[in-house]
């Protein structure tokens, strides 16, 4: 009887064999794919804010162990180890199945799975084109540049516009111009805004590669209708006028004899990967903090702060410096970290790629998959209190309230960018195109429903997977008009100065 019993609580407790190995949780595989078709990018993440109390444990689907990681001190150990854990995995099924690549490129991607010259080649050009230094205020300048644009096409009598839509205009033609200079094909071809975020919709059929042109269409069509348009930019010389980035990029992918139509197959995702995350994570934070009247009053009252007036001619000329706002706008700062705990619902994924023991407690076995659910930690009232589920502007601004022991769990339990290795290098970047744009659509500009009253932002869309920010369930239509103090003002924005190099 005493065996029965234990027998039937190692069931429902899901105790592994192995004391070392991670509990294994009584589901079986079938009900884990339902889930996911189901509930797509939430399923994992509500089966993490279930077993929160399990630092790791175990779903087996059919013969594949899948380690889902909890807490924050386990997490930052795997993200640290890139000998025993990979990504590269990933990386080399990508391009096989959603880029189109010819098999040489292929080869060459893949070869050493992955740690061979070209792969480090391309993350050293990255992450020096877009750490913090001159190449990233050169970026920096150039996305500014072209959203002030789209600021000074608004005037003083409303406009109605379908905010989330307009807003993928805005930072994809922003995005295009900084990377790849003005004459780039996006700006010549809005069409291809559609297209960018059609790729980004169709991207999990895609990459199943199953009859791409029919089951995946608008993405297949998408990368098909992008790669003439940039193989035209290459052969033409432009990326002469392109940021570092893609300048080193296309200096690494010539040295392994790359066609111009090999690099141009890969840019729909440089575009998407760029994107998918800053449209709505920009959004959110903006529909959040216009919701509530005093957030929206005290930013405004911050951002004054980093505004200077000027007379040029007969125009005034309001320029909003971006390299303070880190320093003078901390309730701005606030909002944008709260935006990402609410918003980001990333799940870093991982290959056990040898038998590893993890921080001398749980054995992860070779050829495992490791998958850390950001969003459970981003919500668990363990960590961020029981107001976990609601945006909190100033959330941010309270750290000094908390114990050492609360910090550092609200510091390890948001992880946006990922960790180790693989931290998004693009961090800095997505930071300058979000705060700049909601400090001036806050400072300069009125934004209501188009009934006239309060913003509300809408419920968040059922994640796909592989998705890593909420996006919203359905447009909202907005009316925007300059506030009367700057009707007929210019707007500018000005960067940090880079050694040698004028103001912005």
């Amino acid at each position: 009887m005493v065996t029965i019993i234990f027998l039937i609580y190692r069931r429902l407790t899901g105790a592994a064999v192995n004391a070392r190995e991670p509990p294994v949780l009584a589901i079986s595989s079938i009900w884990h794919i339902i889930g996911m078709v189901r509930y797509k990018g939430d399923h994992l993440k509500s089966l993490s804010l279930k077993y929160m109390d399990w630092p790791v444990f175990t779903l087996k689907i059919f013969s594949t162990n899948i380690y889902v990681v909890n807490t924050p001190q386990y997490i930052q150990a795997i993200l640290g180890n890139t000998k025993s854990v990979s990504f590269y995995p990933f990386h080399i099924a990508f391009t096989n199945r959603a880029l189109g690549a010819r098999q040489e490129i292929k080869d060459i991607v893949a070869h050493n799975g992955a740690d061979n010259r070209y792969m480090r080649t391309i993350h050293h050009e990255m992450y020096n084109a877009l750490q913090l230094g001159p190449h990233l205020i050169e970026t920096k300048g150039r996305v500014v540049k072209t959203l002030a644009q789209y600021f000074n096409d608004i005037d003083a009598s409303p406009q109605t516009r379908s905010l989330f839509d307009w807003m993928k205009v805005v930072y994809t033609i922003a995005l295009a111009d900084s990377f790849y200079g003005p004459d780039n094909p996006i700006r010549k071809n809005l069409e291809f805004v559609k297209h960018i975020w059609e790729f980004e919709e169709g991207l999990p059929m895609l990459f199943l590669d199953f009859f791409p042109s029919i089951t995946a269409r608008k993405a297949w069509n998408a990368r098909k209708t992008l790669t003439p348009a940039f193989e035209d930019y290459y052969n033409k010389g432009l990326d002469k006028n392109a940021n570092a980035f893609i300048a080193g990029r296309a200096r690494a992918a010539r040295v392994e004899e790359f066609t111009n139509n090999d690099l141009a197959g890969f840019e729909i995702t440089i575009c998407f990967a760029a994107l998918t995350n800053t449209v709505p994570n920009s959004f959110f934070m903006l529909c959040n903090t216009l919701a509530d009247p005093i957030l929206t009053a005290d930013i405004r009252e911050e951002v004054s702060k980093i505004v200077t007036r000027t007379i040029l001619g007969r125009r005034v000329v309001l320029t909003l410096d971006i390299s303070s706002l880190e320093e003078d706008c901390p309730l701005l700062v606030s909002c944008y970290h709260e935006t990402l705990r609410m918003c980001v619902n990333a799940t870093p994924v991982r290959v056990v790629m040898e038998d590893v023991i993890l921080k001398d407690r749980y054995e992860l076995k070779k050829g495992g998959v490791i998958q850390i659910p950001g969003g459970a930690l981003h919500e668990s009232e363990c960590i961020w209190g029981g107001d976990a589920g609601v945006f909190n502007g100033r959330r941010f601004l309270q750290k000094k309230q908390l114990s050492r022991e609360q910090r550092k769990a609200q510091t390890q339990g948001l992880f946006p960018f990922g960790g180790g290795k693989h931290l998004c290098p693009g961090r800095h970047l997505a930071f300058s195109e979000i705060a700049s744009f909601v400090a001036m659509m806050i400072y300069g500009f009125d934004v209501k429903m188009r009934d006239g009253g309060l913003i509300k932002p809408p419920p968040f869309k059922v994640q796909q997977l592989g998705e890593n920010s909420k996006k919203p369930k359905h447009d909202i239509e907005v009316i925007i008009a300059r506030r009367k103090d700057f009707e007929g003002a210019v707007w500018a924005f000005k960067v940090e100065t880079a050694p040698g190099a004028p103001s912005t």
